[in-house]
């Protein structure tokens, strides 16, 4: 399974994990062997202290990302915004296709009651962020690994308890100066993929093995 968790809300994870095993025991493979293995795709910047996580502007580089998305993969903007809410049996690619411009957000965008999703249009729409404000905004979802290494960590293990066996980190997106990009691969390979790479995959109880 490969899918994108970028800001999704970490409970979602688990059940897509679970249509996937449910799939994956009637499937008949296609070659000798099945590939049973869960992996998912998010942005990953880890820095030594929160202060230099917010000073990174990170979270507004993931912003970007988001903002993106639609244009290159065309695909409707509300897809993703629905997936960032929540949405249940809905992909990033279903639905209409991104056909044309988009039209500017409205009042309504700019003023989201979720945080996340606010700042987004904002950024859309030209406006100054205060990365302090973007950091609280992205600290609490757990499918946006930014921060410093105390909470990458904490954000890691609740995306390995889902029952993942690989993440696949983007970790240089949007106008996320390469020096910030190189220090943050420098902690990951040094302070946490060594633990994580340690342990044997997760199976949720039932799944296939």
């Amino acid at each position: 399974m490969l899918g994108s968790c970028v800001f999704i809300p970490i409970e979602r994870i688990a059940p897509s994990i679970a249509d996937y095993e449910r799939g994956l025991a009637r499937c008949r493979p296609a070659g000798e062997f099945v590939n049973d293995q869960r992996a998912m795709f998010t942005i990953v910047h880890c820095t030594e202290t929160k202060r230099e996580a917010i000073d990174s502007r990170a979270g507004e580089a993931a912003l970007w990302f988001m903002n993106m998305a639609p244009h290159v993969f065309r695909v409707a903007r509300a897809n993703w915004v629905n997936l960032m809410r929540g949405a249940i049996g809905e992909g990033a690619a279903s639905g209409l296709m991104l056909d044309g411009p988009e039209p500017p957000p409205s009042d309504e965008d700019l003023n989201d009651a979720v945080p996340a999703i606010a700042l987004m249009n904002r950024q859309r729409a030209g406006h100054a962020l205060d990365p302090e404000e973007v950091y609280a905004a992205i600290e609490p979802i757990d499918t946006v690994v930014i921060g410093d290494v105390a909470t990458c960590r904490r954000k890691l293990e609740r995306l390995a308890a889902q029952g993942l066996d690989r993440l696949m980190c983007l970790m240089q997106f949007g106008p996320l100066p390469h020096e910030a990009a190189m220090r943050s691969l420098r902690l990951v390979g040094e302070r946490l993929l060594p633990e994580f790479h340690a342990r044997p995959p997760r199976r949720r109880a039932g799944g296939p093995r």
